[in-house]
């Protein structure tokens, strides 16, 4: 509740108008910087962040893994992946499997308490940098949980890129998003158009995404969609392999 209506997100939202004119962020007018550049230099806000991810992942993680098998993967890698809530569940469901946990090194650091209450600490690498440049190689399934959707196609394709040299011809990249109607129905989606708002508030090119965008983004980045399993929870689990 913080995150989503606390002070900074009051102040963005108010500007709202503005962005729909433009299709610029509210956030780079209100500080002259991205939300992530923000909360680089910002520590309170984020923690916070770091919180309401991790509270998001909560949420999710138990209707993700009923959905989708993870038991013969040997070796995950969560790219962009917090401070571990999502990964630690993954683990604690398959004892078999190892993880890496790839995030910025100030993100990371918040980890080891969380991992280690999971019970999952022994089986979990950290490993610290920006996807932007490389992420680990060598993992069987590689998870980006509500990444793509903070950047613009550009920014996403270069992820996307980087995720596809660290991975083996076997290897699975799991895109857990939202899935958004090829066209606007009533009734349906509401909270992913709601979200898809506070992207343009919020990221820099950032929104949700139709099951066709998806399939030509992963094409473009050298994947074959293999198959979208919808949850009970609002992600999708959209898997790919390199094509």
């Amino acid at each position: 509740m913080l995150f989503s209506a606390g002070g900074t997100a009051w102040q963005l939202w108010s500007d709202f108008l503005e962005s729909v004119r433009t299709g610029q962020p509210a956030v780079e007018r209100a500080f002259g910087k991205t939300v992530f550049e923000r909360n680089a230099e910002n520590a309170a806000e984020s923690a916070l962040f770091s919180q309401a991810m991790a509270a998001f992942s909560a949420a999710v993680s138990g209707p993700v893994i009923a959905a989708y098998d993870f038991a013969p993967f040997r070796s995950i890698a969560d790219v962009g992946g917090g401070t571990g809530r999502l990964l630690a569940d993954i683990l604690a469901a398959n004892p078999a499997a190892q993880g890496i946990l790839f995030d910025l090194p100030e993100v990371v650091a918040a980890a080891p308490p969380l991992l280690a209450a999971g019970g999952v600490a022994e089986r979990c690498r950290i490993v610290g940098g920006s996807f932007f440049e490389a992420v680990p190689a060598g993992a069987d399934a590689y998870l980006l949980k509500a990444v793509l959707h903070d950047w613009d196609d550009a920014r996403c394709g270069a992820i996307l890129a980087n995720c596809r040299k660290a991975m083996g011809p076997a290897a699975r990249l799991l895109i857990l998003e939202r899935v958004m109607p090829e066209t606007a129905e009533r009734g349906r989606a509401v909270e992913a158009y709601l979200l898809d708002l506070e992207m343009l508030l919020m990221t820099p090119g950032g929104r949700e995404r139709s099951e066709s965008e998806f399939r030509a983004m992963l094409s473009a980045a050298g994947f074959e969609t293999t198959r979208i399993l919808p949850t009970t929870a609002p992600l999708s689990v959209i898997e790919a392999r390199p094509a």
